[in-house]
């Protein structure tokens, strides 16, 4: 029995001088990647113009929600402006 224990000690030991001349090198570095397409003239063009387009459509939408907005208004100053030239008109033709 002191045999075996003394055979395990020294496989202890063995496996412990293995363990402290383990060395991990571990090597961390960043890859520098360029964009698909970074280079492609034509394509930045065609990205460009679609996004002239969808601009142009974004303001033409808002310029006619304004105007949808401002025409409740415009129809108010459009009655009281055709009730005043004709009120106007009539008191004219009565002096």
């Amino acid at each position: 029995m002191g045999e075996q224990v003394e055979r395990l000690e020294g496989r202890m030991k063995f496996l412990d001088q293995q363990v402290a001349l383990a060395s991990v090198t571990v090597n961390f570095y960043e890859t520098r990647l360029l964009a698909p397409g970074a280079f492609n003239v034509v394509n930045r063009f065609k990205q460009a113009l679609r996004d002239a387009a969808n601009v142009f459509i974004h303001v033409f939408n808002s310029v006619i929600v304004f105007l949808a907005g401002l025409a409740p208004i415009g129809l108010w100053l459009g009655i009281g402006l055709a009730v005043y030239l004709g009120t106007r008109k009539i008191r004219r033709r009565c002096r």
